[in-house]
């Protein structure tokens, strides 16, 4: 079986809210998960076209991602050595979630309580657990939005529409998980195929145009629709892509394929991104 991408940003809270994380925010919650999931995609390669249908939120069929999700929250603690879910650590997580709000404490322990169920579900593999952890993804994604937590929102959804692209246009698994993962701490790729991914996802963004340079109007147009109702952060967008425009100016040796121009275009923006407000860890 090809290994696919493992790098999903922040893929979605369904998995952090019951894969007991340390943090404080949702946000915090998914970026957790993520690196416990990129670490079991080691033990556990999946197909890409496997991690787009968790990505969107489809519970899963095929055993090898079953068990990734096994090991995922089996890492993190909220299924155990017998295959069960631990509620006792589902509670530590809705406490730690807290974010100075104790409704979002009892929220936690409510939906933990919901999901507790899943132990009482008969399963074909025993202690394995790879059943009960997709009967857990299944009863997160149904709860979670019950109690008020939220599997996507403001650059948390620019996060995961960018990588349902990347998903796209590594369709043929041409990129390696290991030339992926430095994308997942922001580190600007040297090798070309990575450089090609990034051309294509944001030629399907729009931001890059086909003569492989940053298009401003375009970029113009995305800060538009992730304004999100705050006129600041419009106004935060257009300057960022204000100041990437500079990598066209950028001598490249590819010309028009772009990939050169949008490896620039990534590094300008994760360095000025984070000083305009936005988030993107």
């Amino acid at each position: 079986m090809t290994e696919s991408i493992k790098n999903i940003w922040r893929l979605i809270l369904v998995f952090a809210l019951c894969g007991c994380v340390l943090s404080v925010t949702d946000e915090e919650a998914k970026q957790q998960f993520l690196k416990t999931l990129l670490q079991c995609t080691k033990k556990h390669p999946v197909e890409m076209a496997d991690l787009l249908t968790l990505q969107k939120h489809m519970i899963p069929t095929k055993p090898d991602v079953k068990c990734l999700l096994a090991c995922t929250y089996r890492e993190l603690g909220t299924l155990d050595k017998d295959g069960k879910y631990n509620l006792t650590r589902g509670y530590e997580i809705a406490e730690t979630m807290r974010e100075g709000d104790d409704k979002r404490v009892q929220n936690g322990k409510k939906m933990a309580d919901v999901c507790a169920k899943v132990n009482d579900e008969a399963v074909g593999d025993g202690s394995k657990g790879c059943d009960r952890a997709t009967l857990l993804f299944k009863c997160t994604i149904e709860t979670a939005p019950k109690f008020g937590f939220k599997i996507a929102m403001n650059d948390a959804e620019a996060r995961e529409k960018f990588m349902v692209h990347a998903m796209e246009c590594n369709k043929d698994n041409s990129v390696q998980i290991a030339d992926l993962e430095p994308l997942q701490q922001l580190k600007t790729p040297t090798k070309t195929e990575v450089k090609c991914l990034l051309a294509c996802v944001y030629r399907a963004i729009g931001t890059l145009g086909a003569n492989g340079k940053f298009d401003l109007q375009k970029s113009y147009e995305l800060a538009e629709k992730m304004k999100d109702g705050d006129e600041k952060r419009l106004e935060n967008g257009k300057k960022v892509a204000d100041i990437c425009i500079k990598v066209n100016d950028e001598a490249v040796s590819d010309g028009e394929k772009g990939c050169d121009r949008a490896a620039l275009m990534f590094e300008c923006v994760n360095k000025n991104a984070p000083q305009h407000g936005f988030k993107l860890m």
